[in-house]
């Protein structure tokens, strides 16, 4: 197995160029994620589907993307990040073009597989590879700066490629994004390396552990399993929201117009910068706290929902609260990503990162489906419809709180048989306070 790389390899100029072509790439892939988000109803005409076959869809795409986590994971473990991430972006490219060209739903649904096994192989194997090139200090807040700048690909998706798909039509549409996938492909084998010190990561199978028992392993580990529910909890509302019924709802149920629900968008896309930022700040300097970040933005985003569906048609003010709250789901979910590196060994990050980003998706796929019912039920897309649908989410949002409440004192059990004791609030506040105190003092002395 490699060893780590030396301290003074890592914060290079390189290591910033290796972030920068890993961003572009993961950028496209949220292209790839989202692209449907934006096509529903054209496809709703296209397949003469009705809303629970169009959530098929992105059900299976997201249900291949959850189900691959792990194997993509393992992948980056053993070969490194630089194979699986370009092989994923080829994949999706060739997923986009069949996509393109599909005229029946079996066809469409096949291509929306490769698409999400794709996708799976792209951010995983990105925090993989950022241990390799910086050091733990700066880890986090890069998660989250590669998380908020992604996201850019969302407002690809709600401006460009929306209005592209509107004017050209399905398949030129989907044609493009599948000639950007295989680009992206060769941009990732081009200028990526897995490490900063030019190891090879590639390890003989025959002395790694088989793949029920890492996988395993991984699961068994307290700090995984919190991590997989804080995922869920903050990280699913806005894949709901964004690769599914967001768009629909504020058309259709709302009746807003294309300039409108771009500008909803963007605020969303740019408020999760500012959060990214704010919480990626955050994260180093308060290690032992960190579920109270993800529980505070999972309340943030119930209330803003809660709020939504008070009105019987909500006003634009409303919406913008709920855009600004869905906004900083991403930086809570990633809370869960730096509990499964914090808290297993290095050579099992990529898996760990996997089974926790299965948390927000395997909610997000249970989400979708379950509107596409409740809308289908109550007769299409009118607003009283989407009201009782996206109540649904108080359910899981539930369920998630419960698996962190009932995890949390495992993983600070483990924190103090290890001699980490979190503090009271209370007790942590007149600490603070009192380094303050004395920090004047020796200033005044």
């Amino acid at each position: 197995m490699s060893e780590p790389v030396q301290p003074h390899l890592l914060d290079s100029r390189r290591a910033w160029l290796m972030l920068g072509v890993a961003t572009v790439i993961y950028t496209v892939a949220i292209v790839h994620r989202t692209s449907f988000g934006v096509a529903g109803l054209v496809a709703a005409d296209r397949f003469n589907a009705p809303a629970t076959i169009v959530s098929l869809f992105v059900v299976v795409q997201l249900l291949t993307y959850a189900f691959m986590q792990v194997p993509a994971g393992l992948l980056a473990d053993r070969y490194g990040s630089r194979l699986v991430i370009g092989t994923g972006a080829l994949i999706m490219g060739l997923g986009q073009f069949s996509l393109a060209f599909a005229e029946a739903v079996p066809s469409a649904v096949v291509a929306r597989i490769l698409i999400g096994a794709g996708d799976a192989m792209t951010f995983t194997c990105v925090v993989k590879m950022m241990p390799a090139w910086f050091s733990n200090k700066r880890v986090p807040l890069l998660v989250q700066s590669l998380t908020m700048v992604g996201q850019l690909g969302q407002i690809l998706t709600a401006v460009p490629f929306a209005v592209f798909l509107r004017a050209r039509g399905w398949t030129p549409a989907f044609t493009v994004l599948a000639v950007i996938g295989l680009f992206a492909s060769t941009f990732a084998w081009t200028m990526l390396r897995n490490r900063a010190d030019g190891q090879p990561i590639r390890t003989k199978v025959d002395d790694q552990p088989g793949f029920v028992h890492t996988v395993r392993e991984v699961w068994r580990n307290p700090g995984t399993r919190l991590g997989f529910y804080l995922h869920a909890l903050a990280g699913y509302p806005p894949l709901v929201f964004v690769m599914m019924w967001g768009y629909p709802f504020l058309e259709q149920g709302v009746g807003l117009n294309a300039a409108q629900i771009s500008t909803l968008f963007s605020i969303m896309v740019i408020g999760g910068i500012v959060a990214g930022g704010v919480v990626g700040w955050l994260t180093p300097r308060h290690p032992l706290r960190l579920s109270n970040f993800s529980l505070t933005v999972a309340g943030i985003n119930t209330a803003a929902l809660a709020l939504v569906l008070v009105w019987p048609r909500p006003p634009y003010w409303v919406l913008v609260l709920w855009m600004l709250a869905l906004s900083t789901c991403a930086s809570g979910s990633n809370i869960g990503l730096e509990l499964a590196r914090t808290r297993n060994l290095t050579s099992r990050i990529g898996t760990a990162t996997g089974v926790v980003i299965m948390g927000a998706f395997t909610f997000a796929v249970t989400s979708m489906w379950i509107v596409g019912l409740v809308l289908d039920l109550f007769g299409g897309y009118s607003m009283n419809a989407f009201r009782a649908a996206f109540a649904t989410e108080f359910v899981l949002l539930g369920l998630a709180l419960f698996g962190v409440y009932r995890t949390r004192p495992k993983v600070r059990a483990a924190m103090a048989a290890a001699g980490v004791i979190v503090p009271s609030w209370p007790d942590a506040i007149g600490a603070r306070l009192e380094r303050r105190r004395q920090e004047r003092g020796d200033q005044a002395g």
